[in-house]
């Protein structure tokens, strides 16, 4: 269809222009076929594309889910925890060895991360970070400090570590 004979042109100049004409509209078409087809092409891939998020949608939505039920799960955890901190505050339950272990440490835990404050090279006497000391006693069931001999800055931050850490004070 696109197809010229050139052998009964000759030289002329017209015959030539023709040719131009016929072989860019050739092209053309061809170019028309080409876009087609890559448009098509183009349509399959957004269609599986679409495919795909919508199964990603349904995976997030799963995760979601499964999330919130593990938040339900850890809020719950932290009241149980600051229910068992209240209850060895007041003093109106005594604790298990395991609890006593347990607050035990967390005191110690705490006393390091106050004592961790101070600046560096102060000593007891030139630092209230320093000198801050805590302790359970068993026989009022209470978390006791040094706070008598230091400022309330100290205080203040062990008892923000113990409630962090589900030992609530106060």
């Amino acid at each position: 269809m696109c197809g010229v004979n050139w052998s009964n042109q000759g030289g002329n100049i017209v015959a030539a222009a023709v040719a131009v004409v016929l072989l860019a509209g050739c092209a053309r078409e061809q170019d028309v076929e080409a876009l087609k087809a890559n448009a098509e092409q183009q349509k399959q891939q957004l269609a599986a594309l679409k495919t795909a998020i919508d199964q990603q949608n349904q995976r997030i939505d799963a995760l979601d889910a499964k999330i919130s039920a593990l938040t339900l799960e850890s809020v719950a955890a932290d009241l149980k925890s600051k229910q068992q901190g209240a209850s060895t505050n007041s003093g109106s339950a005594p604790l298990t060895a395991n609890q006593v272990a347990a607050v035990q440490k967390v005191i110690a835990q705490c006393v390091q991360e106050v004592r961790a404050l101070a600046s560096p090279g102060a000593t007891p006497l030139s630092d209230v970070y320093v000198s801050f000391d805590a302790y359970y006693n068993p026989a009022s069931g209470r978390v006791e400090n040094n706070n008598q001999y230091v400022s309330q800055d100290a205080v203040y931050a062990f008892n923000k570590c113990m409630a962090k850490r589900g030992w609530p004070l106060r």
